[in-house]
C-alpha cells in the first residue's frame, strides 16, 4: 500500500513541475511540489451544478471545457458525486443506472463500455444525478440521466465523425468508428457504426490447500495462460420527427454482433487445454411518442442470442477429461410502457404511469463425446434443456411540489407484480427526497429509497460450467431476488464541493463466491444469497484550480461494510471491514495557443472484502496526452492506463480452513487516438438497450 502511495505522489509531482515547465525533463522531489503549491494562488470557479425538483442539474460541457474526455463514459466518470466503479457507477454508495433524455436504460457492464465508449460528448447538453429516483423514470434507486441537445445547427447539412484508436496492453487492439447526423425541418435521423477488434491476454497463478473430509490436504498450484480474440460489430439508426415542442414519435434500432475465441493452457498440479468459441448477437428496436400535454406511451422488442461450444482436455490427480460443451442462451422480451405528468398549480405536479414487460429465456447447455459426437455425462452432469418466462406489471404514483424557494419535495409509490417459474412477488417502492436551498449555492437533500435486483438469466439456470477438472462454475436455481432499503443526506457547497453521507441494507444480497469441496476435489463458483450486506459511508468531491494551468477534482472515500451469510455451506461469516478510496483526476494546461493538455488521473484505495474473499489494497496511474487542431475539428491523443501495473489484484480465500491465493497479472496499456468531425458535427446519442441480465 505504502509503494502504491508513493508511486501515486511522485507521479503527480513529476508532472506537475512539467507542466510548469514544459521544456524540463527533470523530475521533482516531492518537497519541491510542496514549496510550489505554497506560493500559488488558487482561483475561485464558476458552479456548475444547480437543483431541478430533487436533480443535481450538472453542465457537463463546460466541466469537459477543463477536463475533456474521448466519449460519455469517460465524461461520466468526471461528475461530481460520481465514482467509477468496475464496468459502471456510483452513487452514494450504491450502483446507477444511466439512462438518456430519461428514457430508461440499464446498462449491462458489456453493453456500458459497447455505448458509451463509441459515442462522442458533443451532443451532451447537460446531465442530471439523482441519488433517489422517483418512480416515474422507471428506474429505482440512484440515476445518472444524459440530456442531449436537440438544436442541431447546419439544418439541411450532412455532419460527421470519424474515430479511431490503437492500443497495446500485451497484445494489439483497434477500434474504428463512422458517425453521421443529418437534419432538415422538424426531421432528423442518425447513424453510428462501430468495429472493434480486441487482443487480452491474461497470465494468472494460483496456489491452494484444499482438505477432504477424509483429513488429506492436497496443495494445488496452477498457472493458467488465457488468450482472447475478439470482434465486435455495432450499428445504430434512429430518426425523430418534432410536430412541435415537446411533441415527438422517435423510432431506434440498434445491433450489435460480435464473435470471440479463447484458448486457455494450464500447467502445474493440473494439465489442461481448452478452446472456447462464442457468438453474439443482438437485435433491438423502440418508438417512442411525446405528447404536448404530458403524455409519454413507448413500446419495445428485444432479441438476444448467445451460442458457444468448449473443447476441453484436462489431466489431474490421475484422470483425464476430454469432451466438448455446446451451450446457447436466447432471449426474447417485450416492453410496453405509458407515463402522464399534470401541472396543478400552487408548486404541485403529478406524474403515474404503467409499465408492463415479458421475457422468455430458452437455453440449453450439453456435453459431447469428441470422438463420436454422441451426448455425455460429466462429473454425473448431462446437461439440460430449459424454457423459462417471466412478466412483470409495475404501477406507480409520484407527485413534486415547491413549497417555496428554499424547499422542494417530490416521492412516488410504486407496485410492482413479478412472476416466474421460481417467484411469484408483489413488491411496494416507496421513495422520498427532501431539498432544502439554505442560501445561494447551498443545497441540502435527504433521500429514501428502496429497490429490488434480479439475478441474471443464466445464474438461474441448472448448468455446470468445467473450467478445467479443477474448477467449475455452477447455477442456483433457487437464487432469489435481493431487496434495499438506502438513507442518504448530501450538502452541496458553493455549488460545486459535494459531501455525501450514506447507509444501505440489502436484504438477500446475491454474489458469486468459491468454495472447496470436503468430499472431492473440486473448487465450485457459485452465485448464492447472502443474509444482508451492509454499507456506511462519507464521500466528499473537491474540485480545485491552480492558476489557470491546473484543474483537478479529488473524491475522498471512507466506509464501512459488513456481510453476513449464516448457511455458507459449513462456514457461516459474519465480515465487516473499514476501507478508504482516493481518486484525483488532474488536467494540466502546457499551451492554450495550442490547445495541448496533460490529464493524469489516479486512484488508491485500502484493502476491503468480498464475502469469504480478502481483497487487497490497489491502485492505479493513467496520463493522456491531448492536442487540438484544424479549429477543433481535430483531436489526437496519445495514452498510457495503468503505468506501475498496480491496478490488478490478487484476492484470497483464508477462511474457515479453506486457502486459495489467486493472482492475476496487469499489463500497462499504451497507444493513441485520432479523432476528425466534418459538417459542424454533433453526434446524436440514443438508450442502449437493457441487457443487464443476459449471459
Amino acid at each position: 500500500m505504502k509503494k502504491i502511495v508513493l508511486m501515486f505522489c511522485m507521479a503527480l509531482a513529476a508532472v506537475g513541475l512539467a507542466a510548469q515547465e514544459p521544456d524540463s525533463l527533470a523530475i521533482a522531489a516531492a518537497d519541491s511540489l510542496y514549496l510550489e503549491l505554497t506560493s500559488a494562488t488558487v482561483t475561485a470557479e464558476r458552479p456548475v451544478v444547480k437543483v431541478d425538483k430533487g436533480a443535481l442539474v450538472y453542465d457537463l460541457p463546460r466541466i469537459l471545457e477543463k477536463t475533456p474526455a474521448d466519449n460519455a463514459l469517460e465524461a461520466i466518470g468526471k461528475l461530481p458525486g460520481v465514482i467509477p466503479q468496475g464496468d459502471g457507477f456510483s452513487v452514494a454508495g450504491r450502483g446507477a443506472t444511466v439512462v438518456i433524455d430519461g428514457k430508461v436504460s440499464t446498462l449491462s457492464a458489456d453493453q456500458v463500455n459497447a455505448l458509451l465508449r463509441s459515442t462522442p460528448v458533443s451532443r451532451i447538453a447537460k446531465a442530471e444525478v439523482i441519488p433517489n429516483a422517483t418512480a416515474k423514470y422507471q428506474v429505482r434507486g440512484a440515476l445518472i440521466n444524459i440530456v442531449l441537445n436537440h438544436n442541431a445547427e447546419d439544418r439541411g447539412k450532412l455532419q460527421g465523425e470519424i474515430y479511431g484508436k490503437y492500443a497495446n496492453e500485451y497484445a494489439g487492439s483497434a477500434q474504428g468508428r463512422g458517425s453521421l447526423l443529418y437534419t432538415k425541418g422538424k426531421f432528423s435521423t442518425d447513424l453510428i457504426y462501430s468495429y472493434g477488434f480486441n487482443q487480452i491476454h491474461n497470465d494468472n497463478t494460483m496456489e491452494a490447500r484444499h482438505r477432504l473430509n477424509d483429513g488429506s490436504i492436497h496443495n494445488i498450484s496452477q498457472n493458467e495462460l488465457v488468450d482472447t480474440r475478439e470482434k465486435s460489430h455495432q450499428v445504430r439508426w434512429g430518426a425523430d420527427y418534432f410536430f412541435a415542442e415537446n411533441h415527438r414519435v422517435s423510432l431506434v434500432y440498434n445491433g450489435n454482433f460480435g464473435k470471440s475465441g479463447t484458448d486457455l493452457n494450464t500447467t502445474g498440479t493440473e494439465i489442461s487445454t481448452a478452446r472456447i468459441d462464442r457468438n453474439k448477437q443482438l437485435h433491438n428496436v423502440r418508438a417512442d411518442y411525446m405528447a404536448p400535454f404530458g403524455l409519454s406511451v413507448g413500446a419495445e422488442y428485444t432479441h438476444y442470442s448467445k451460442p458457444s461450444n468448449q473443447l476441453l482436455k484436462s489431466t489431474f490427480e490421475g484422470a483425464d477429461w476430454h469432451f466438448r460443451t455446446e451451450d446457447q442462451q436466447t432471449i426474447d422480451r417485450w416492453k410496453v410502457f405509458a407515463g402522464q405528468e399534470h401541472s396543478l398549480g400552487s408548486g404541485w405536479e403529478l406524474n403515474y404511469g404503467v409499465d408492463l414487460e415479458w421475457a422468455r429465456d430458452k437455453s440449453f447447455q450439453w456435453y459431447y463425446d469428441p470422438a463420436t459426437g454422441q451426448k455425455i455425462h460429466v462429473a454425473g452432469d448431462g446437461g439440460f434443456s430449459s424454457l423459462l418466462d417471466e412478466q412483470s406489471q409495475n404501477v406507480y404514483a409520484g407527485f413534486s411540489k415547491a413549497f417555496s424557494e428554499k424547499w422542494q419535495m417530490d416521492g412516488s409509490l410504486a407496485v410492482e407484480h413479478f412472476k416466474n417459474a421460481a417467484w411469484n412477488d408483489w413488491s411496494v417502492y416507496p421513495t422520498l427526497n427532501l431539498t432544502w436551498l439554505p442560501a445561494a449555492g447551498h443545497i441540502v437533500q435527504l433521500g429514501l429509497s428502496s429497490d429490488k435486483g434480479y439475478p441474471d438469466y443464466w445464474s438461474l439456470q441448472s448448468t455446470t460450467t468445467h473450467s478445467n477438472a479443477y474448477t467449475e462454475i455452477v447455477g442456483n436455481p433457487s437464487l432469489r431476488p435481493k431487496k434495499e432499503y438506502q438513507a442518504a443526506l448530501s450538502y452541496i457547497l458553493k455549488s460545486k464541493y459535494v459531501f455525501t453521507a450514506y447507509f444501505s441494507h440489502c436484504k438477500d444480497y446475491f454474489i458469486q463466491l468459491l468454495y472447496q469441496n470436503p468430499d472431492r476435489l473440486v473448487q465450485t463458483y457459485r452465485s448464492l444469497n447472502e443474509d444482508f450486506m451492509q454499507q456506511g459511508g462519507i464521500q466528499a468531491t473537491i474540485p480545485f484550480n491552480v492558476g489557470d494551468w491546473w484543474n483537478a477534482q479529488t473524491r475522498l472515500i471512507g466506509a464501512w461494510q459488513r456481510e453476513k451469510d449464516s448457511d455458507f455451506y459449513d462456514i457461516p461469516f459474519d465480515r465487516n471491514i473499514f476501507f478508504g478510496m482516493v481518486i484525483m483526476n488532474n488536467t494540466f494546461t502546457l499551451s492554450k495557443k495550442h490547445n495541448l493538455k496533460l490529464l493524469v488521473n489516479g486512484m488508491i484505495r485500502s484493502k476491503g472484502i468480498q464475502g469469504n474473499y480478502d481483497l487487497p489494497a490497489s491502485g492505479n496511474l493513467d496520463a493522456s496526452l491531448r492536442w487540438g487542431f484544424a479549429g477543433g475539428r481535430g483531436m489526437l491523443n496519445i495514452f498510457c492506463s495503468d503505468i506501475f501495473q498496480t491496478r490488478m489484484i490478487s484476492p484470497v480465500i483464508d477462511y474457515g480452513g479453506q486457502y486459495v491465493h489467486t493472482r492475476y497479472k496487469g499489463w500497462r496499456r499504451a497507444g493513441v487516438a485520432l479523432t476528425w468531425k466534418f459538417g459542424g458535427y454533433t453526434e446524436k446519442r440514443r438508450e442502449a438497450v437493457d441487457t443487464g441480465r443476459f449471459k
